[in-house]
């Protein structure tokens, strides 16, 4: 039996090159359009019809997709200028706001689109020390070798409209590892929400990201340990997630949400169910064991298998930012190897998008209607 025919693009694909700052539109029946050649980091808004990028000079514009009117936006809090480091830029579910990184200080802030910015947290300092071939925190020994050090900062995710999830480090630890020539920066160990208006932290007991997000459900990848490499998936409802939870063991882990697979996991657009992609065999023509999971019935359903071995890289063939659902929930577009490919949820089937492929496509932003 020969396999169903690949779909054909229906809207237009918004696509992001980091390699050559080139974000375009994709359309499948040309040449692929440019929207601007200075980006280092970009995001689309949820109503699909604003792109907030930063350029090379850390400068962040927002531009309406419909009539291509830019804006340069002036960032400040508390009267000092901001500016917007490459990595980290990120819309609120809203639309209202946006979380990033500054230049300034290494702080993760959120700015509205008028540039009124409110700092979240800021990376933490310490001096430390040398004694008995280690580096330890407390008061300066005269004649002692001491080592400044700085926590990291991870960029913001958003919970929902008024709460952000990032790491941090709580506390600087008393002891650090000096690697020569190396700066010394203490990773992340602690998982934060942030409530937004006015700004309050509360730290999680287990590490956790926001992996995914359909409506007011998430997927939220809880970590086994430390090592941040072994996780679990679960869906959750954001509206039954109390402030007064967030420090509580267990409470961005609901039983009743626990995913069936943790092969590679994202919502479907429009119905938010979730798709599975529970496996891929690699032996034969790559194509890879599909499920449709209904977190509000349990109910699992098989679909076909997906083509999706093209140019693609498992596991992360679906994860945030390589992959976009078209309107309906009908089709997603994925990256590979600088490509776009179209996939139809129903038969399976796969096609590449006819286009100039630039630099190389790393990121889809989004997919705009026709």
């Amino acid at each position: 039996m020969s396999a169903p025919p690949g779909p054909t693009l229906q809207g237009r694909i918004v696509v992001f090159s980091p390699d050559d700052h080139t974000i375009r539109r994709v359309t499948g029946s040309g040449p692929d359009t440019t929207i601007t050649a200075d980006a280092v980091v970009a995001d689309l808004s949820p109503d699909r019809k604003t792109l907030a990028y930063v350029k090379q000079d850390t400068q962040l514009v927002l531009r309406n997709l419909a009539s291509g009117a830019e804006q340069t936006i002036t960032i400040s809090a508390d009267h000092a200028g901001l500016n917007v480091a490459p990595g980290c830029l990120h819309w609120s579910p809203d639309g209202r706001r946006l979380d990033f990184i500054a230049v300034q200080d290494g702080g993760l802030y959120v700015t509205t689109p008028a540039g009124v910015a409110t700092r979240v947290d800021a990376p933490k300092h310490a001096t430390y020390v040398q004694s008995n071939g280690k580096f330890i925190f407390g008061p300066p020994d005269p004649g002692a070798p001491t080592f400044a050090a700085t926590s990291q900062l991870t960029c913001g995710q958003w919970l929902d409209t008024r709460r952000l999830v990032f790491d941090r480090v709580a506390k600087m630890p008393s002891v650090i590892t000096v690697e020569q020539g190396k700066p010394a920066e203490v990773p992340p160990d602690t998982t934060t929400v942030a409530i937004l208006a006015p700004i309050r932290l509360i730290d999680s007991p287990q590490r956790w990201v926001v992996h995914d997000r359909c409506g007011t459900r998430i997927l939220s990848r809880l970590y086994k340990d430390a090592s941040i490499t072994e996780y679990t998936e679960y869906v959750l409802d954001t509206t039954k997630l109390g402030d007064g939870d967030l420090a509580r063991p267990g409470a961005v882990a609901p039983a009743s949400g626990k995913l069936p697979t943790v092969e590679d996991n994202a919502f479907i657009a429009d119905s938010c169910d979730v798709l599975v992609i529970d496996a891929c065999d690699h032996s034969t023509d790559e194509r890879c064991v599909t499920k449709r999971y209904s977190s509000r019935t349990g109910v699992v359903q098989d679909l076909s298998s997906y083509d999706l071995h093209r140019g693609l890289v498992s596991p992360h063939l679906v994860a945030p930012g390589t992959a976009a659902w078209n309107p309906a929930g009908t089709q997603f577009a994925t990256v590979g190897e600088g490509s776009v490919y179209l996939n139809d949820l129903g038969t399976g089937a796969s096609t590449l998008v006819p286009g100039d492929r630039g630099g190389g496509y790393r990121q889809i932003l989004g997919w705009l209607p026709d």
